[in-house]
């Protein structure tokens, strides 16, 4: 789980946002299938938000803080291929 985590803000900062589709896509490439994929995303994405992370705008998430988003994709981008280009 810790590695879609990381999959799915690093997606959210490189993107500048982060869809539920591109979300569930992330999920089943870490090898999540069927109903664990949808369990999985509701639970980090509630954490996301909890956490202070993410906020919801429209029907995509974003990173609450710019500061924190220049610093994530500066840490983990390189090398990064969005989940649309894959």
């Amino acid at each position: 789980m810790l590695g879609a985590a990381l999959e799915l803000l690093t997606e959210a900062a490189v993107a500048g946002r982060l869809t539920l589709s591109a979300a569930g896509a992330i999920i089943e490439a870490q090898g999540f299938s069927g109903r664990e994929t949808a369990e999985t995303q509701r639970f980090l994405m509630a954490v996301f938000l909890h956490d202070g992370y993410l906020r919801r705008r429209g029907d995509a998430f974003v990173f609450e803080s710019n500061l924190l988003r220049d610093w994530w994709k500066r840490r983990f981008s390189l090398g990064y291929v969005r989940i649309q280009e894959r």
